[in-house]
């Protein structure tokens, strides 16, 4: 018996979400761009693999050998978008339409910057202190270059490239400026169809959201975004001849010159001991979990090298800063049903920012664990098995088997 989810693809809905995300297509039809955005997008069920499609091209299912994601792919010579269903479904009405929009901007951005196939960014350097502490002056200072006017707004574009040139200086250009392009402009096209009065309030938010450790994955989100809403701001014409290895930052820099700026004006000394705070607790809950990783009861799901075992669904019944739900990426999900190749939900999302479950690799729970007939329960997840496995213990730890 397979277990049926909430997410399963609802195709009358998905093609409702479709419709509204081809009228707001038609609506820009190229005003912003010069493009109109509308384009072949899919929505594929992670589990069944079951589709909704806008056009022909894939049948009834979704080939095995795609990773089903949230991006824009070529495909039998043509440029695809595709959402997962457990996404779209999940998300608000905005937000839904921030995606599918997001992701389609990425099948033109070949056409518009001449680049192709996916990037593969390497900001590791984001992780160092300094490095963290004058990108998240350089945003600060961004926001108030879209806050304010005149000479205010100039002086505070200035710290911005005055903190980037001092993070370049020190660390390279990495790959920053080519994912400030990738996914930048991705965000301030789906900001700019979807809700182009809330830009700023978005901004503010997201220059907060990134302040966690999974800042050198997605900072060129933020910072291509708010390079772009400042250099509208500023009446700069930066879209005509831009590639795919342009630097917004060069583009702000050649429009409006340089200057020295103090950047303690811009919250350079707190920024740098918030980080310092941050990087101290973060250090002690990485502890912890290296601890629960080491010395307190498992619960394998599988083992390095094994198939995973079928019919597992994951719902996450609570959140809080003790949870201790931690994934640990040790194996690779292949068959999911003995009869059907299908890929792990991606319905799992974990506590405190340290890891996420994306595209089925999953292995490892970490304690709390209460066993009562099919449901395995943690401080903040539940797990419900089907028919035909149970929980064994294994040692300290416990084990799936397939009965």
């Amino acid at each position: 018996m397979v277990m049926a989810s909430s997410l399963n693809l609802d195709k009358t809905k998905a093609l409702k979400y479709l419709a509204q995300w081809e009228e707001l297509c038609q609506r820009d039809n190229g005003s912003l761009w010069g493009v109109n955005l509308r384009t072949p997008f899919v929505i594929v069920d992670q589990v069944t693999r079951e589709i909704t499609a806008n056009e022909e091209g894939f049948g009834s299912r979704f080939p095995n050998d795609i990773v089903i994601t949230a991006t824009g792919f070529e495909y039998q010579s043509r440029w695809w978008a595709m959402a997962p269903w457990h996404i779209v479904e999940t998300y608000s009405e905005k937000e839904r339409m921030k995606l599918l929009v997001h992701e389609a901007f990425h099948t033109v951005q070949p056409s518009l910057f001449g680049r192709e196939g996916e990037n593969t960014g390497n900001n590791a350097h984001l992780e160092e202190l300094d490095a963290r502490v004058l990108f998240f002056v350089e945003m600060d200072a961004l926001l108030e270059a879209l806050k304010n006017k005149g000479d205010a707004q100039i002086k505070a574009a200035h710290a911005a490239l005055q903190a980037r040139g001092l993070r370049r200086k020190k660390y390279g250009p990495m790959t920053e400026a080519t994912e400030e392009i990738s996914e930048g402009t991705a965000v301030y096209t789906e900001i700019m169809i979807v809700d182009p009065d809330g830009y700023l309030e978005v901004m503010e938010q997201r220059t907060q959201l990134a302040r966690g450790p999974a800042l050198p994955m997605f900072m060129g989100y933020l910072a291509g975004a708010m390079y772009c809403f400042v250099l509208d701001k500023l009446g700069v014409d930066w879209k005509p001849g831009l590639k795919h290895n342009s630097d917004l930052g060069e583009i702000l820099a050649n429009a409006i010159g340089t200057a020295d700026v103090d950047l303690n004006e811009y919250g350079y000394r707190k920024i740098t001991k918030e980080e310092e705070n941050n990087r101290a607790t973060r250090e002690r809950e990485l502890n912890q979990i290296r601890e629960a990783f080491t010395t307190r009861p498992l619960l394998k799901i599988f083992e390095e090298g094994q198939k995973a075992v079928a019919g597992i669904k994951f719902e996450i019944t609570g959140f809080g800063t003790a949870a201790r739900g931690v994934v640990q990426y040790i194996g690779d999900f292949g068959k999911m049903d003995a009869n059907k190749d299908i890929d792990f939900a991606k319905i799992l999302e974990l506590k405190n920012d340290f890891l996420v479950h994306d595209n089925g690799y999953c292995a490892v729970f970490a304690e709390g664990i209460k066993i009562e007939g099919n449901k395995v329960t943690g401080d903040y997840w539940e797990l419900v098995l089907n028919e035909g496995f149970v929980v064994v213990a294994d040692g300290i730890n416990f084990e799936v088997k397939i009965v």
